[in-house]
């Protein structure tokens, strides 16, 4: 016959608590840490138009809008060659692209965090499921 501190039936089995706590506890990290990746569109997105508005402040400079090549980043090609005259409207329409551009990257993003999120909970939740089913058979039932 068991001892009384040895049966599975009785007393609190720790090891398992914390199992099963482990997997919801992934969970939460995996969700927090996605909050970082998702908020990148919207950094990239903001770069993007302090660097449109040096852009714009450079009186279409060619020396100025080569030094903002790399800050610009896919930009620079809609403002390659523009004149005094033609550098607003070029601005302007660069800046819609470019955020059409990154809200397009912000939903693509945010859909895979929710696939990761929604994948990670199911693993979780099975991990969870097989550690019960494992105590069940450890108790006899």
């Amino acid at each position: 016959m068991d001892r009384p501190d040895e049966s599975p039936t009785r007393g609190t089995n720790y090891g398992v608590m914390g199992f099963i706590a482990m997997s919801y506890v992934i969970v939460g990290l995996v969700g927090g840490f996605a909050t970082y990746a998702v908020k990148l569109p919207h950094d990239r997105s903001v770069a993007r138009e302090v660097a449109l508005d040096a852009a714009l402040a450079s009186n279409a400079d060619a020396t100025a809008l080569a030094g903002l090549d790399k800050r610009l980043g896919d930009s620079a090609a809609a403002l390659k060659g523009a004149t005094a005259a033609d550098l607003p409207a070029r601005v302007a329409a660069e800046r819609t692209a470019m955020r059409a551009r990154f809200r397009a990257e912000a939903d693509d993003l945010a859909f895979r965090v929710r696939i990761v999120i929604a994948l990670i909970t199911l693993s979780a939740a099975g991990f969870g499921l097989a550690m019960a089913g494992t105590v069940r058979k450890r108790a006899g039932q």
